[in-house]
Parts: C-alpha cells; structure tokens; sequence
C-alpha cells in the first residue's frame, strides 16, 4: 500500500445515496475516487447502476471526515486515480488525512 501520496482537491468519491461504494482489490476493501469528477462520471456510465453518484470532496477537513467514518467501518485504503486516466489506480492509506 502507498503512503504519503498528495492527493489534490478536489477529489471524487463514488457512492450512493446512503453510502460510499466499497469495493475489493487485492483482497482489501477500498473506496474509489478520481481527480475529476468527468473521470468519475465515466465509472459511474461504464458500471450501469442508476443508483451511483458522484461525491466532491473538497478539502481536508471533508477528507478528514470521509478518512474517520470510513476507518471506523473498516475500510482503510482508498484507490486513487493518479494519471487522470480510468485504468490507472493507486492505494492510499485513509488515515493519511487523519489529523492527530
């Protein structure tokens, strides 16, 4: 897993009305965000479920308290798209944005 990514805001998170989708890689649960919500959008189309959406997240502090709720539920990694294309995702540690 990678650590200490600068992830930029904002960021897009995908979910649903009551919850962030989590799903699995390599045998970990994650959530799933992208550097733009065009990009976003795109998973949203290619995935065919009406019932997704697309999250902003703005800054730290709303990071900070995605990181905190996801955490506590068990999900500790977030895949990140790091080149600004679909295909290429990256691990990232939520508790990064975690202040102490």
């Amino acid at each position: 897993m990678e650590e200490g990514i600068t992830i930029p805001f904002p960021f897009f998170v995908i979910g649903t009305a009551d919850a962030l989708v989590v799903t699995e890689a390599d045998n970990t649960n994650c959530i799933i965000s992208y550097a733009t919500r065009e990009l976003a959008e795109l998973y949203i189309e290619q995935q065919g479920d009406p019932s997704l959406s697309v999250r902003e997240i703005p800054d730290e502090a709303e990071a900070e308290s995605l990181a905190r709720q996801m955490v506590a539920s068990g999900v500790h990694e977030m895949l990140w798209n790091t080149t600004r294309t679909p295909q290429t995702m990256r691990f990232v540690d939520l508790e990064q944005f975690i202040g102490e």
